[in-house]
């Protein structure tokens, strides 16, 4: 007997959540623009906090990462492109010192 008392209980509480879920779509439909802003300010909402976590989580990770490692200037690959970078141009002039544009 207590058995079924508990469990009917339940089931009416189930039945007036199910009541209320079925209004639901109703009370969006009649207040639609409310709803819409409401939706809105939840996305910004969101939004902020996303932006904010992963700015505080980016900037603790740069600091990690600048405090590991100096970075150096190498002169030596430095002078290296910049030899490459001549010789290159200098075969482009030559072979294309007589080439007269068109236009």
């Amino acid at each position: 007997m207590k058995k079924e008392k508990i469990s009917q209980t339940i089931l009416n509480d189930f039945y007036k959540i199910l009541i209320i879920i079925k209004k639901i779509p109703k009370f969006l439909a009649s207040y639609a623009f409310i709803a819409i802003l409401f939706l809105i300010l939840v996305d910004v909402a969101l939004g902020f906090y996303i932006y904010y976590f992963y700015i505080q989580n980016y900037n603790s990770n740069y600091t990690q990462a600048n405090n590991s490692q100096i970075i150096m200037f190498n002169s030596q690959d430095y002078n290296w492109v910049l030899d490459k970078w001549s010789k290159k141009e200098k075969l482009f002039n030559d072979n294309y010192s007589g080439f007269v544009d068109p236009f």
